[in-house]
């Protein structure tokens, strides 16, 4: 988990307790970065994640990118539900080279 400490960063609760967070950056008024989406284990398929990505939505401009290894296939199908597509693939980004990494764009909301 990388230093999110100077980018803005969502969290969401179930109940008093941390459920999930996603940290993002704008670079600007047409494009944003999804930099992180987590949810703890045991708020997983209860909708935190598509909270998250709404609250993101609400909150950035322009269009959003990330970038999720392609071994990540839940990641990828949840993305796709949410109507990120994939426009691009990083040769050996993750893993010391051994993964690719997809690049996701969601248009402009």
């Amino acid at each position: 988990m990388g230093d999110y400490s100077n980018f803005p960063v969502l969290i969401a609760f179930t109940g008093v307790e941390p459920a999930g967070f996603c940290a993002w950056r704008q670079l600007g008024e047409a494009e944003a970065e999804l930099l992180n989406l987590a949810v703890a284990p045991d708020a997983r398929r209860q909708g935190v994640a598509g909270a998250l990505l709404e609250a993101l939505r609400e909150t950035a401009t322009g269009h959003i990118f990330l970038e999720v290894a392609e071994t990540n296939m839940p990641a990828i199908a949840l993305y796709r539900r949410f109507g990120w597509e994939p426009v691009a693939v990083r040769q050996g980004y993750y893993d010391k080279g051994a993964t690719n990494a997809v690049v996701m764009k969601k248009g402009s909301w």
